[in-house]
């Protein structure tokens, strides 16, 4: 199945992370042409399903970058609770223990961010949680 691409200029795009479509100018919100972009919860899980057709799960967050081995790894969390990463196709379990991932479903609220090559999460149900360069497994930090 060949999927469709949408292609939007970026003259009609507007970026704006933390202000409201109600807060926006006249000028920066025109005619409904505008696409405003929530750029802190893109999820592009439903346009890559050839490339994660091998996750065990149904993907509803993915992320990737750069690990201190030098590869690119790109990390998914799945409905059914897990989280997988890999850099060659080979899927590997990468779920902290100890943390509750039953309730995860495309709304869950899943945030990032990358100190150079190592990746840190925070979802709605667990403490944040981080993958040190080195280790199998992601670490779940609580207070």
């Amino acid at each position: 199945m060949a999927l469709q691409q949408v292609r939007t200029p970026f003259a009609n795009m507007s970026f704006t992370p933390d202000v409201p479509s109600t807060a926006l100018g006249a000028t920066e919100y025109n005619y409904g042409n505008n696409v405003e972009t929530d750029v802190r919860g893109i999820r592009a899980v439903s346009g890559d399903q050839t490339f994660f057709a091998a996750v065990p799960g149904t993907p509803n967050y993915i992320s990737g970058g750069y690990r201190e081995d030098g590869n690119f790894w790109f990390i998914v969390a799945t409905d059914e609770g897990k989280w997988w990463a890999t850099h060659t196709g080979t899927w590997q379990d990468i779920t902290p223990s100890g943390g509750d991932f039953s309730h995860y479903a495309q709304n869950t609220n899943i945030t990032e961010s990358w100190n150079g090559t190592v990746p840190f999460f925070n979802d709605t149900f667990n403490p944040p949680m981080v993958w040190l360069d080195g280790d199998a497994t992601m670490t779940l930090y609580s207070n």
